[in-house]
């Protein structure tokens, strides 16, 4: 009984002292130095550290951090610049917080790589024998920020934001042990609609985990668990086509960027409405894999079928960038859109077509490694596939939110809130579809 009181106070006392500290924010925006164009989703970081956040795809951001981080060094990353670097001291002085990153010269093509004697192909095959090295084999835990914007045709039908934490046991594993749990949650009121069928689907089979799924299209971390879509497989790799379509830098390291297309399709259908493929972008001097791209996408120059796509063209696409730390790399942002599962497309009209899509972001916010540094997920507290944590009862806390790091929403979409917000405000939503 005493050591229960003793782990009491002691979690009471470290719960204390977390609220306690002093936090910073830097409220910024990237651009490119030579265009003043804004450079979207870059990376956000403490150098050294394994804290960071994301700009939004206006390069807007708000990066939040504890007082003991204000002597470090701010970094700003994105593929194609040379990383920013200022030690933070001096950019919280700053009146303006505007930052510009450089572009990189890209003196080496795709010939003179291929002169080398690497083929595409080969240079594909060599990272995935390279992911044992280059990924954590070890458990990890992730703190990350996620956001599920539902919408139908053009407009927005549901908002759900998470904090979540993830823990993993490495890319060598099983995927299915990975854990996923909520934290804090806030929701919108949902306007999306469900038919009939859509409705006994759902009651029969459940709605799609959206987290889950997400954490899932990471298809390096799910190489162990081969998907039909997952390119990387080794029962999957030999029905695509590799090239090598680029060369880009990060500072001074050589990015290959690789394009690939599914061919199982070739010989079977007569008219292709779409393609599956991608890009897929390794590092030369270490073969990780930093960023790739899949997509079922509209072929350009048909229309057969395009109803079906998002914006007529999408209709399923990921997006994952990894960042290293540590020595190893971690999954750091990860975006996919794909159709509402149980409820596609319930109508249509004249001007309404009744396409029901998902947007989902999930961005790592912290990376912890050493045991002692976190508590392990129990299995009651984990996320499961077949719940919609849309249905979830969760009480919601307004003062967590102030000074989380989030993936800012862009403020061109006016229509969010104007979609969102026809009955009341999404505070009051929030509120009300709290616990």
């Amino acid at each position: 009984m005493k050591k229960s009181i003793f782990a009491l106070c002691l979690i009471c006392i470290q719960t204390q002292f977390i609220y306690s500290q002093k936090t910073n924010c830097i409220n910024g925006a990237v651009f490119q130095i030579n265009t003043s164009e804004p450079v979207g989703y870059a990376a956000i970081s403490i150098k050294g550290k394994s804290i960071g956040t994301a700009a939004n795809d206006l390069g807007n951001f708000s990066f939040y951090f504890s007082d003991s981080l204000k002597n470090d060094t701010l970094m700003i990353s994105s593929l194609g610049f040379k990383t920013y670097q200022k030690p933070i001291n001096q950019i919280l002085n700053d009146s303006i917080k505007t930052f510009y990153l450089d572009s990189t010269n890209i003196p080496i093509q795709p010939l003179f790589v291929l002169s080398k004697g690497e083929t595409a192909e080969q240079i594909v095959r060599k990272a995935i024998k390279k992911i044992k090295k280059n990924y954590p084999t070890k458990m990890y835990y992730m703190d990350a920020f996620y956001r599920e914007l539902c919408m139908r045709d053009d407009r927005y039908a549901r908002l759900i934001e998470a904090a979540v934490s993830i823990q993993d046991f490495g890319y060598d594993t099983d995927l299915n042990l990975a854990k996923i749990k909520i934290n804090e949650i806030r929701k919108s009121d949902s306007y999306l609609e469900y038919d009939l069928r859509s409705k006994i689907y759902k009651k029969i089979f459940g709605e799609t985990n959206l987290i889950l799924n997400i954490y899932n299209s990471d298809y390096v971390r799910a190489i162990q668990n081969c998907s039909y879509t997952n390119f990387l497989c080794k029962d999957n790799i030999n029905r695509h086509v590799f090239t090598l379509s680029g060369c880009n830098y990060i500072d001074k390291k050589l990015i290959y960027v690789i394009s690939y297309r599914d061919t199982l399709w070739d010989s079977k259908i007569t008219v292709r409405t779409g393609d599956i493929g991608g890009n897929i972008y390794i590092q030369a001097d270490d073969y990780a894999i930093i960023k790739f791209e899949w997509g079922f996408y509209a072929v350009n120059n048909s229309n057969q079928g395009k109803e079906w796509y998002f914006k007529n063209k999408y209709f399923l696409s990921y997006n994952v960038t990894y960042r290293k730390y540590d020595g190893k790399y971690y999954p750091t942002f990860i975006q996919e859109i794909k159709p509402v599962s149980t409820a596609m497309k319930t109508n249509s009209s004249d001007t309404i077509q009744g396409k029901q899509y998902v947007l989902s972001t999930l961005m790592v916010n912290n990376i912890l490694t050493r045991r002692r540094d976190f508590s392990r997920i129990k299995n009651a507290e984990k996320e499961i596939l077949t719940k919609d944590i849309y249905e979830k009862k969760f009480p919601y806390h307004p003062d967590f939110w102030k000074s989380y790091n989030i993936v800012l929403l862009n403020p061109l979409i006016q229509s969010v809130n104007i979609d969102l917000q026809k009955n009341k405000s999404l505070e009051e939503q929030f509120k009300s579809n709290g616990e």
